[in-house]
């Protein structure tokens, strides 16, 4: 059964999407009418669900219940929105976790809609389309690189066409657990975090190199980062991260010994915890693909936008952790794509009490 609905091309439409990420959740949504699309609403929130997975791969009720308070304040802004123009989606932790149902029962019954957990290609896929419809088409063949919680994305492609997309298990939350969990930056952790990150690079390195690109792109909030970090320092021009500013900045990381001291200019302070990790898998990305460059891309170059494709919208927003894309499936509109300026705007949203699981009536 398709989950495309007809509407009259006037007729006023509500879409929204959720993204449950390894780090963060986020929630957006929009209006739809006369081929135009206007942001109402676009929220983010670190829930960090992977740093919640035991050594058994479970989600630990704290996990959890971090997850069901942010999305209890997401859950008043899709009221009145029907399943066919929302997505719901899950990523990694979800993925990866044993229990996940536990939580996926207690969330769907707080949202009244159902969630979708994707395919780690699926995911890759997803932030192919997004990019590939935001970034000016002059660069010829990419590489994209997505720095998540819990999985890191990469994809080769022209155009509009993926040509390789693959997830792998890898992620700043995942890895600052698996290495800096006692809350040391050593260089011999560091380098664990580089080597294991490698040795999951080893499978697509040949691959990905005989497909080759001229244009290394990355995203997400870890990769923003260093490029903010490298620019404030003057080490790289802006949104551009240079392997010798890369090698600079790993070193002033292990310096710092401890992820309670990490604070640079351009570092968000909620970001600072899992940075060091994330920063070792781009260096292992820098160090397989032999990069000397990559340049950050928040999507349309900081202009937020939505794009229209033949059978789909595809929702890309700038977010703090990374541009994550997501797909509200409507009437085909446009023969090919289109992009589409919005205005955002903030409505107003009801929040639970944090905390309260009274307020779900669940227990785990």
């Amino acid at each position: 059964m398709s989950r495309t609905p007809q509407t009259d091309a006037g007729q006023l439409r509500r879409l929204a999407a959720i993204d449950l990420g390894s780090n963060s959740f986020h929630l957006l949504v929009a209006n739809y009418q006369n081929d135009q699309l206007q942001v109402v609403a676009k929220l983010g929130e670190k829930v960090q669900l992977a740093a919640g997975l035991d050594d058994n791969d479970n989600l630990s009720e704290d996990a959890m219940q971090r997850a069901l308070d942010c999305l209890a304040r997401f859950a008043s802004y899709i009221e009145d929105i029907d399943s066919p123009d929302l997505r719901i989606v899950g990523t990694n932790a979800l993925r990866a976790a044993h229990n996940s149902h536990v939580l996926i029962e207690h969330a769907e019954a707080l949202l009244g809609h159902e969630i979708e957990i994707i395919a780690g290609r699926e995911e890759a896929r997803l932030i192919y389309l997004g990019a590939a419809h935001a970034l000016a088409d002059v660069y010829g063949r990419r590489l994209i690189v997505d720095i998540g919680g819990g999985s890191t994305e990469f994809i080769v492609g022209e155009r509009f066409e993926p040509l390789a997309l693959e997830s792998l298990h890898m992620g700043c939350v995942t890895y600052t657990r698996r290495f800096f969990g006692e809350g040391d930056i050593t260089e011999k952790n560091f380098r664990q975090a580089e080597l294991a990150a490698l040795s999951e690079l080893a499978n697509i390195r040949r691959p990905y190199l005989e497909l080759g690109w001229s244009d290394p792109v990355g995203s997400s909030g870890t990769i923003k980062a260093v490029a903010s970090i490298l620019n404030a320092n003057g080490d790289s021009p802006e949104g551009l991260i240079r392997l010798e500013g890369l090698r600079a900045l790993r070193d002033r990381v292990i310096q710092l010994k401890r992820l309670d001291k990490v604070t640079m200019e351009g570092l968000k302070e909620d970001r600072a915890r899992v940075f060091p990790a994330g920063l070792a898998i781009l260096c292992a990305i820098f160090e397989a693909f032999d990069l000397t460059y990559m340049r950050y891309s928040d999507g349309a170059y900081g202009k937020e936008c939505f794009t229209t494709s033949w059978a789909a919208i595809p929702l890309k927003i700038r977010v703090s952790r990374h541009y994550m894309v997501y797909s509200a499936v409507i009437p085909s509109i446009h023969a090919k794509p289109t992009t589409l300026q919005v205005v955002p705007q903030r409505p107003s949203i009801k929040y639970a009490r944090p905390g309260s699981l009274a307020t779900y009536n669940t227990s785990f």
